[in-house]
């Protein structure tokens, strides 16, 4: 995905700019049929019906177009600047408590697994 994944960008950007004008309600067509153009794992039909996909495979795909598309001139990623993190890691050694290794790694999501128990509570 580099250049390729220009026109979905376009699309989405276009999405954007109809869902903030307001008034009516907002039909994704074309960003979608540009999305499966772009992507043809996520056109993939069965009995004339487009087979479900992965939530999570589909925003890593979005989120890759958007980091690989919103590079400033300077070489700032607007992506990075909106959706990045910092995990800070403290390793103390349990024999020697003064023995501590910090490390900081960036994320860009935060995994959240919701299983049965979770997801009925209120």
């Amino acid at each position: 995905m580099d250049g390729g994944d220009a026109p979905v960008a376009a699309a989405m950007k276009g999405l954007f700019q109809q869902m903030t004008a307001g008034g009516d309600s907002v039909t994704p067509y074309m960003f979608v049929n540009i999305f499966r153009q772009t992507f043809p794992q996520y056109a993939e039909q069965r009995q004339n019906v487009y087979m479900q996909q992965d939530a999570d495979e589909c925003w890593n795909t979005l989120a890759q177009v958007m980091k690989n598309q919103l590079v400033k001139a300077d070489g700032t990623n607007t992506y990075d600047t909106l959706f990045q993190g910092e995990m800070k890691n403290t390793l103390t050694c349990v024999e020697n408590p003064e023995d501590v290794s910090v490390t900081t790694e960036p994320f860009w999501k935060i995994p959240c697994f919701v299983d049965k128990e979770v997801y009925y509570r209120h």
